[in-house]
């Protein structure tokens, strides 16, 4: 179980950062460094405090502790989803481009066409809800949402959250979602919805707080309201008051 949750934006760099700071005060003794080493590297599990072990502590071992604080079987498993980049769709094109990469691939093409040719309208106003999430200059997923009426509209759908295989399963269709989320709130929206979810799919929203009556059927999400104006409204005029 991880013991710590890991921020949508760490970089690599960043979570090497964390493992030499570990590295040093394990090496210094620290208790609570090292009281966390036992507890998530089997090989530190019965170390002394002033064993040897642990004076020349590893960096690899480091690493090891960080990845497994956060839920993750190894460093490896960490940096591959660390190397991921979450961004928006740079261009109409590039929508496109990640669209037919892992657009709706179960359905019609009918129901295909329409559906993009609907997200392409609202490119410009929900550019930050159409995510493509990038490794080392590939698209290997994306997710999409749209304002059900257009901007300043307070409800979203949520749609086509999905990582290419061998990257599936490992965490980053979450953060795609969480993403999606967090830009959703970012515009004023305070509902976001999806429909169908069945087996997996279903149980993969449930544990994201998503809530629905019956399989298969309507699942919705309550966002934090943003504190202060909507991105995109217009402040109230002052109202007019006498000269002092």
């Amino acid at each position: 179980m991880p013991t710590c949750q890991l921020p949508g934006n760490s970089s690599l760099e960043h979570l090497k950062n964390q493992a030499r700071v570990l590295q040093r005060q394990v090496r210094g003794a620290d208790p609570q460094a090292i009281a966390t080493v036992r507890e998530l590297h089997p090989r530190f599990a019965s170390a002394a405090d002033d064993s040897p072990e642990l004076a020349s502590f590893p960096l690899t071992a480091a690493q090891l502790v960080i990845a497994r604080q956060y839920g993750f079987a190894s460093w490896n498993r960490l940096r591959q989803y660390a190397d991921v980049v979450i961004r928006p769709v740079a261009s109409p094109s590039e929508l496109g481009r990640a669209f037919e990469l892992v657009g709706a691939r179960t359905a019609p093409a009918l129901a295909q066409d329409r559906y993009f040719l609907d997200l392409a309208r609202r490119f410009r106003d929900d550019r930050p809800l159409l995510l493509v999430a990038e490794l080392h200059g590939q698209i290997i997923g994306a997710a999409f949402a749209f304002r059900r009426g257009g901007p300043g509209d307070s409800e979203a759908t949520l749609r086509n959250v999905t990582i290419l295989p061998p990257r599936n399963g490992q965490g980053i269709e979450q953060r795609l979602v969480k993403a999606i989320e967090q830009a959703a709130a970012s515009l004023g929206v305070i509902s976001l919805y999806l429909g169908g979810a069945t087996g997996d799919e279903r149980d993969f929203y449930l544990t994201l707080g998503y809530r629905g009556r019956r399989v298969g059927g309507l699942m919705s999400k309550q966002l934090p309201r943003p504190r202060g104006p909507a991105a995109g409204s217009r402040p109230r005029p002052k109202a007019a008051g006498r000269a002092p």
